[in-house]
């Protein structure tokens, strides 16, 4: 089967969010796709969610990649959040942004990696697709070098 974005997409969205939690998937809040932020592009999936308690509207943006998660990835969604911050901003609305990159697998042969160590506000989840379904695996190590990457002269 050849599974597209747009499938990727649909099972996001049109699933509950309890059950995508289930499956790994870190979600919450009302969802909307294709979000259309003018000059900025169209973004593939927001979330909107209200802390009733402390009166906090979190707003996360999906970018979702059927392949590769890699720096353009992340430019994309920077691009997104920063059309969703306007938006609220002209607006006169606070609220906290947060974006998730969501693909099959994660470019680890360029320097993207270690930018994802500096932004806490982006998480990155991998979802494989089999005959059980859908599966999303949030990633949380923090990469950097195997062994001792300060083996030398390096010191304070």
């Amino acid at each position: 089967m050849n599974f597209l974005e747009k499938d990727l997409e649909d099972i996001i969205f049109e699933s509950d969010n309890e059950l995508l939690q289930e499956r790994g998937l870190p979600i919450n809040g009302l969802k909307k796709r294709q979000v259309n932020l003018g000059a900025y592009g169209i973004a593939d999936l927001v979330t909107i969610e209200r802390d009733p308690k402390l009166n906090l509207l979190t707003v996360t943006v999906y970018e979702l990649k059927r392949g590769k998660i890699s720096n353009d990835t992340l430019l994309q969604l920077s691009r997104y959040i920063t059309g969703v911050m306007h938006y609220f901003q002209d607006r006169s609305i606070d609220a906290t942004f947060k974006g998730v990159l969501i693909g099959s697998e994660i470019d680890d042969s360029s320097d993207f990696v270690f930018v994802t160590n500096l932004i806490d506000s982006v998480s990155i989840v991998e979802y494989t697709y089999d005959i059980d379904g859908i599966s999303f695996l949030q990633i949380h190590n923090k990469w950097g070098f195997d062994g001792n990457p300060f083996e030398s002269d390096f010191m304070f």
